[in-house]
């Protein structure tokens, strides 16, 4: 059985121990970046529950665009249980302006902010396989041909796992 220490060293943070949201640029972590480059290239977020154990994570997805920025959103089903969940969670963190109305309707007006659509998905980090399924029913499907070249710009630890599409 491999620590959860161990795994996290042999596949990158993924996910952190702790409850901040992790950011991979498309460049990989410590390199620097052009004014170009930052504002291109993908980022992927990912809204983490610790884990000790060598469970699987599962959960949603999101892909959106902001400000010509792609973004890969990432929550696990413990962090939020239904996709307009996690694009609240990205635009509190991002200071956009939204709001509920009847408590299941996100509203934004931000005319920079595209969502692209969503989706479930299960990464095995032991197998390094991010697999990827299902649509969003407000948002719907995600562009598989589009999430595959955002998880190879991204870097490591992203552009080692396999990527299933169902």
């Amino acid at each position: 059985m491999t620590s959860n220490l161990a795994r996290r060293r042999r596949c990158g943070d993924l996910w952190s121990a702790g409850y901040v949201p992790i950011i991979v640029c498309a460049r990989g972590r410590g390199t620097h970046e052009s004014a170009k480059e930052r504002r291109y290239a993908p980022l992927i977020l990912t809204f983490p529950t610790p884990t000790e154990d060598d469970a699987s994570q599962e959960g949603k997805f999101l892909q959106l665009r902001l400000a010509a920025r792609d973004y890969i959103l990432f929550a696990t089903a413990a962090e939020c249980r239904y996709h307009n969940q996690i694009l609240a969670r990205f635009l509190s963190e991002q200071g956009i302006p939204h709001r509920w109305e009847q408590a299941v309707n996100l509203v934004v007006d931000h005319p920079e902010l595209a969502v692209i659509g969503g989706g479930r998905f299960r990464l095995d980090v032991n197998r390094e396989l991010l697999h990827v399924w299902d649509d969003s029913s407000v948002y719907g499907r995600f562009d598989s041909s589009s999430l595959a070249v955002q998880l190879a710009a991204a870097g490591p630890p992203w552009n080692r796992l396999a990527l299933g599409v169902g």
